[in-house]
This record gives C-alpha cells, sequence and structure tokens, in this order.
C-alpha cells in the first residue's frame, strides 16, 4: 500500500481464497502467516481507498468452479465501477446462479456453519496429505494455512529412486507415468515453478479417493 501510494498505483487484491483459511497444526517449526483482508485495515494514512480493490468469487470458498460467479469490491470509485460496466455486459452471471447465490448468501446461519465446517475438513486433509510426504520422504512446502493445495517434490524423489535415468525433463515423464495411472497432478510448470519437479496436491477432495490417489502416487515414484 505505501509503494502503491508512493507511485500514485492502484492495488488489487486477490482475496479468492479469503474464506479457506485453516488453522496449521502440522509444521510446528514454520510460522504461518495470519490472512488479512485489504478490507479489514484501516488504510487512512496509509492509501487512499479510491486506489484499493479485493477481487473475490464463489469458485474456490464454495467449491463452485463452474458458477462463475465473482465480485469485485471497489468501495471509493465510482469511476472504475463505470468503467467495468460495458465489459460486464457480455460475461453476465446468469439469472439461476445469481438468485441462487443471491439466497445462499443472505443466510447468515448457514454460511457461518458452513466455513467452519469446511476449514475443518481442510485442515485435516491437510494433516493427511502432509503427514504422508513427511512419511515417503517426499520434501514439500511448509507453513500453508489456506486453500488446499499442498506442493510437492515428486521429481526429486523418482529420480533418487531411479540414478540410472537420465531425464533433463523428469517433471514431463513423470507426468505422463502419472497420467498412464489415472491420477492427475498439476505440474509445477504451469505454475511457473523455478525449480523441476514440483507438483501441486489438491487436497480437498473424499478421503476415499484421497488415500487412493496418495497410493498411486508412491506406486508410480517407485517403478
Amino acid at each position: 500500500m505505501k509503494l502503491c501510494h508512493r507511485y500514485d498505483l492502484h492495488l488489487i487484491s486477490d482475496e479468492v481464497y479469503a474464506l479457506s483459511i485453516w488453522k496449521n497444526m502440522f509444521d510446528d517449526e514454520t510460522a504461518t502467516t495470519p490472512f488479512t483482508s485489504c478490507l479489514s485495515i484501516d488504510t487512512s494514512s496509509i492509501l487512499s481507498q479510491r486506489q484499493i480493490h479485493v477481487v473475490w468469487g464463489v469458485s474456490k470458498d464454495f467449491g463452485s468452479n463452474g458458477i462463475r460467479l465473482g465480485a469485485l469490491v471497489s468501495q471509493a470509485s465510482p469511476e472504475i465501477h463505470k468503467s467495468l460496466v460495458p465489459g460486464a455486459l457480455y460475461s453476465m452471471v446468469s439469472s439461476l446462479a445469481d438468485h441462487a447465490y443471491a439466497d445462499i448468501l443472505a443466510d447468515f446461519t448457514w454460511v457461518d456453519a458452513y466455513l467452519a465446517r469446511n476449514s475443518m475438513a481442510l485442515q485435516e486433509n491437510y494433516n493427511i496429505v502432509a503427514g504422508w510426504a513427511l512419511a515417503n520422504n517426499i520434501r514439500f512446502a511448509p507453513g500453508a494455512n489456506a486453500g488446499f493445495f499442498l506442493w510437492v517434490q515428486l521429481g526429486q524423489v523418482y529420480s533418487d529412486n531411479h540414478p540410472g535415468l537420465d531425464l533433463p525433463d523428469v517433471e514431463g515423464h513423470l507426468m505422463q507415468l502419472l497420467l498412464e495411472s489415472k491420477v492427475f497432478v498439476a505440474p509445477g510448470k504451469s505454475f511457473g515453478a523455478e525449480e523441476m519437479g514440483w507438483f501441486r496436491i489438491v487436497f480437498s477432495i473424499d478421503r476415499v479417493n484421497l488415500f487412493e490417489g496418495l497410493e498411486r502416487i508412491v506406486a508410480v515414484l517407485r517403478v
């Protein structure tokens, strides 16, 4: 915010995972940073509210990616609202989705209960996957406390298990093996990873499929 003030820039805060936060009880040695929304900060002495914009949607926090319903929270910039209207006319939310989510978000009791249960489930499944990685000597990025992914270094494990193989693209090779085992784990190159071999495991699924997927991943790493 101070940087934006210095150069008269607008700050766009992507808070699409803002309600998918949970308490990390697994990584004791890693300090996690609590989430703080731009909307909860008194910015009067830092940056004008007309320059602060938050984007959010139901795709992550409410597991509704196909609904394509999002929001821009801009509390003091009517000119921004006006400029967005022409584009919004060609990407309007359907009336059915609009009506359904208006009813959902108006039910504060249900929303609070859902978010609490979602947070607990994410925490429990994170512990499962992080514990699995630790048990199988798979390096992972610790300290997560939001979202539903675990960043794991599968390429290094596969290379260590196959020292005779010369694989310039171990990530692509491993991705193909995983697909042949009917497991899709997003490769790091899709997210600009700076090191070869990282993959993103989604752990926000039912336990049966989660355990099955983890077993298949370990089997591929050992083949």
